[in-house]
């Protein structure tokens, strides 16, 4: 019984390794498990992604965006009730506080893309990198095989991905 349960497992494993796709950007082409499946070129406005056959499809962007550190304030409700315990106690916070430095009071930086698509009006925000937008890309089918956009299925990766990170929902 046990013996069945590990060989399910290993071949559980193994096939969900040879089905990962591996994506590798490099020299303006971009390759999935080795074979080219789209070239990209950078410009000032981002990295612009074609199709083989060089029709431009979509556009993306890197953007970063600081916040206020949620930390800060729950660090400051803690505290507050942390001194009050200790007042009545008459104990000191200063050595609580020591080794903290800056990581309360320094702003968190979130970076994120903008992926726009050129042949419709789309565009969205999404916190993936790079080298994961292209391979969810690849996994939904967007691009079919005479090198076009399916608007519907670009739509549903956008409904998956979608986060609104700059406050400017679309």
């Amino acid at each position: 019984m046990m013996k069945n349960k590990l060989v399910l497992i290993l071949f559980l494993f193994a096939f969900g390794v040879t089905n990962a796709q591996k994506v590798k950007m490099k020299k303006g082409k971009v390759y999935v498990d080795k074979k080219e499946y789209l070239t990209y070129k950078k410009t000032d406005k981002g990295d612009v992604f074609s199709s083989l056959e060089g029709k431009v499809l979509f556009i993306l962007t890197k953007k970063s965006i600081e916040i206020e550190n949620p930390a800060v304030k729950n660090a400051g409700e803690t505290n507050t009730i942390k001194s009050d315990i200790e007042a009545k106690l008459n104990r000191t916070t200063q050595s609580d506080n020591l080794g903290r430095g800056n990581k309360l009071t320094k702003k968190k930086e979130i970076k994120y893309l903008v992926v726009k698509y050129f042949t419709f009006n789309l565009e969205y925000e999404t916190t993936l990198k790079k080298s994961k937008f292209v391979k969810a890309f690849y996994k939904a089918k967007v691009l079919n095989i005479a090198g076009v956009i399916d608007q519907g299925k670009a739509n549903k990766l956008a409904a998956k991905m979608r986060k609104d990170i700059s406050g400017k929902k679309k």
